[in-house]
C-alpha cells in the first residue's frame, strides 16, 4: 500500500494559501496521457498517490482541472521524462521516482517566485512511497517538503571523468559522480566551516532494481539537475539554521547503497530499455566518497582549510551518517591539519532492523542482499565489523549497529515514528497515521506506540547514548526529513525546537552531560498525537 502524508497545517488560512501556491503552478507540470502505459503495481499506486494529492488540493480549491480523474492516465511531464517512461518495459518502471524529484527542482523554482512576489509561506507535502522490490525511496526527495529559496539552489560540479574511470568511481551506469557546492559566507566568519551531506535516495534492492535505477538521476549523472538544494539544515537563513553561513556540499547519491558498496568487478545484467541487450553496473559508492573526499581538500574547494566539519544527511543519506561518521572522521583529521571540530548529525537514517507485520524479515533481508550484492563489506563500520562473528557482519549495514560502534560525538534527528519505516519497514496499516494519527483506534496506537517503544530502546541501548557530547531530538510526528525541510524550527520538545536543541549541541563544548530530547507516547483519547507541534 501507499501512503500520502500530507504535512502539517499551521492555520486554515495559511494552509488556503499553500494549497493555492502549490497547485497554481502544479497543472503546467501535468497532464493527461491518453496512452496506457503498464505500470508495475506498486509504482502504479506510488503515481496514484501523488495524483490524489493533487485531486485533494483541486478540490478545496473548487478547481475542476482533473475533472476526468484516472491515475493510470495521468502523466507528470518533467525534464523529458515522458520519453524515457515510454521506453521502460513491463514490471520496470524507474520514472515515478525520477519525475517526482525533477518535479520537486521544477516546484522550488516556481514556489519561489510565489514566495518573492506573493509572500507567501509553504508547508511540508510528503509521499512515503514504495515500489516493490525496486523501491525507489522517495520520501527524503519530496516532491515539495524541500522547498528552497533560489538563493538555496546549488551549482552541480560534475567530478573528473578521466580521474574517475582510474578509480574506477561511477554511478550505477558508469557516469562519474557528482556533488553540489555552496560557499561559505566570509562576511560572517564560516569560509573555513563545512557542511557535508549525504543526499538520499533510497537503495536498490537486487540488480533488477538497480538497473532501472541507473536510467535515472539516482544512478546516473547523465540525469543530475544542474541545481539542487534543501531547507532545514542545509537553508540559508541564520533564522533556521545554525550552520547557514558555513560552506555546504551535497554528495549527490547514485550508487544505490548508502556509499558503501565496493564490487570491484562490473555487473553484466539486461537492459531494461533494450530487450535483448546487457548492461554494466557499476557498484561504487565508498569509491565515490573517496573521489568526493579527495577533491574538496583540493582547490578550488580548499577543505584542507576547515576548521569545522560537520556530516549529515537525510533518508539512505542518513543512513550513511551513521555508516561513514568515523571513516570521513579519520580521512578529515588526517588531511585538514587546522581542524577544531568534527562531529555528526544523521536525518531520518535510523531505520530498525525489525521485522514487518506479517513476522517477515522483509526490509532487514533486502537489506542483507544490498550487503552482498554490492560488496559492503568495506564501506560500513569497521569496528563493527571487527565486533561480529563473519556470518553476522552484515548487520554492520544497520544504522543501530553502525551508532553503537561510531566513536564521534552524533545527534540523530527524526521522528520515532517515522513515516516511511511504518509504510515499508512495518508495512501494515498505517493509512489513520496520515491524518497525524486522528483516525487511529486504540489497538492502533497501541500497535503504534510498540513501535515507538522499539525505536527508543534501539537507540538508547547502547553506552554511546548517554555519553558527553552526545545527542539527539527524536519526535513523535508522523514525518520522514523533516530536518530536511521546513519543519526544522517547527517541531517541538519541551518547548525548545529542533533547530534550536541541535544549535546547543552543535555549538558546545562537546565535554556536556548527553543533550536528548525524546518522544512522547500517542495517547488512548483523541486526537492522540502527544506533541502539539506535530
Amino acid at each position: 500500500h501507499t501512503h500520502t502524508h500530507t504535512g502539517k497545517k499551521v492555520n486554515k488560512n495559511r494552509n488556503r494559501v499553500n494549497w493555492f501556491t502549490f497547485f497554481f503552478f502544479l497543472p503546467p507540470l501535468l497532464q493527461e496521457n491518453q496512452e496506457r502505459f503498464i505500470v508495475h503495481g506498486r509504482q502504479i499506486h506510488a503515481a496514484r498517490s501523488g495524483v490524489q494529492l493533487a485531486q485533494q488540493g483541486m478540490q478545496r480549491l473548487g478547481v475542476s482541472m482533473l475533472a476526468q480523474q484516472n491515475c493510470a492516465l495521468l502523466q507528470l511531464r518533467v525534464h523529458g521524462a515522458l520519453q524515457r517512461a515510454a521506453h521502460s518495459p513491463q514490471g520496470h518502471q524507474p520514472w515515478a521516482t525520477e519525475v517526482l524529484e525533477q518535479l520537486q527542482v521544477q516546484l522550488q523554482r516556481q514556489q519561489l517566485q510565489a514566495r518573492e512576489h506573493r509572500k507567501i509561506q509553504h508547508t511540508s507535502f510528503q509521499f512515503p512511497l514504495r515500489s516493490g522490490l525496486s523501491m525507489m525511496f522517495l520520501v527524503c526527495l519530496l516532491a515539495v517538503s524541500s522547498l528552497v529559496l533560489a538563493s538555496d539552489l546549488m551549482p552541480l560540479h560534475i567530478l573528473d571523468a578521466a580521474e574517475a574511470r582510474e578509480r574506477g568511481a561511477f554511478c550505477l551506469d558508469g557516469t562519474p559522480p557528482g556533488i553540489y557546492f555552496k560557499r561559505g559566507n566570509a562576511t560572517s566568519d564560516c569560509e573555513d566551516r563545512w557542511v557535508l551531506y549525504f543526499k538520499g535516495g533510497g537503495w536498490c534492492y537486487d540488480e533488477d532494481a538497480c538497473a532501472g535505477r541507473a536510467y535515472t538521476e539516482l544512478g546516473s549523472s547523465k540525469y543530475f539537475p544542474k541545481e539542487f538544494g534543501f531547507s532545514g539544515l542545509l537553508d540559508n537563513s541564520d533564522a533556521v539554521s545554525p550552520v547557514a553561513c558555513y560552506n555546504h556540499v551535497i554528495f549527490f547519491y547514485c550508487d544505490g547503497a548508502s556509499f558503501a558498496g565496493d564490487r570491484s568487478d562490473p555487473v553484466s545484467w539486461p537492459d531494461p530499455k533494450h530487450k535483448g541487450q546487457n548492461m554494466t553496473l557499476y557498484f561504487r559508492g565508498r569509491r565515490n566518497l573517496d573521489f568526493m573526499l579527495d577533491t574538496l581538500i583540493k582547490a578550488p574547494y580548499n577543505m584542507d582549510k576547515a576548521s569545522e566539519i560537520l556530516l549529515a544527511g537525510g533518508s539512505a543519506g542518513g543512513l550513511a551518517t551513521f555508516l561513514h561518521t568515523d571513516y570521513v572522521g579519520e580521512y578529515v583529521k588526517k588531511h585538514v591539519p587546522g581542524l577544531k571540530k568534527y562531529r555528526s548529525a544523521p536525518i531520518s537514517g535510523f531505520f530498525l532492523m525489525h521485522e514487518n507485520s506479517s513476522s517477515q524479515p522483509g526490509y532487514v533481508g533486502e537489506m542483507k542482499y544490498v550487503y552482498n550484492m554490492q560488496n559492503c563489506s568495506g564501506g560500513v563500520n569497521q569496528n563493527c565489523r571487527a565486533a561480529l562473528p563473519q556470518d553476522q557482519q552484515w548487520q554492520c549495514i544497520f544504522a543501530n549497529f553502525s551508532y553503537t560502534y561510531t566513536a564521534t560525538p552524533m545527534f540523530p534527528m527524526q521522528s520515532g515514528l517515522d513515516a516511511w519505516s511504518l509504510a515499508n519497514i512495518w508495512g501494515g496499516n498505517t493509512h489513520c497515521a496520515d491524518s497525524s494519527f486522528r483516525d487511529c483506534t486504540t489497538g492502533d496506537i497501541d500497535t503504534f506506540n510498540a513501535w515507538l517503544d522499539s525505536f527508543v530502546a534501539d537507540i538508547s541501548r547502547p553506552t554511546k547514548h548517554t555519553k558527553p557530547g552526545e545527542g539527539g531530538f527524536i519526535e513523535s510526528c508522523h514525518e520522514h526529513c523533516g530536518a530536511q525541510g521546513p519543519d526544522f524550527d517547527k517541531y517541538t520538545i519541551n518547548n525548545v525546537a529542533m533547530h534550536n536543541a541541535f544549535a546547543a549541541w552543535w555549538h558546545s563544548d562537546g565535554t556536556q552531560p548527553a543533550m536528548w530530547s525524546m518522544p512522547c507516547h500517542l495517547q488512548h483519547s483523541t486526537p492522540h498525537q502527544c506533541n502539539p507541534s506535530c
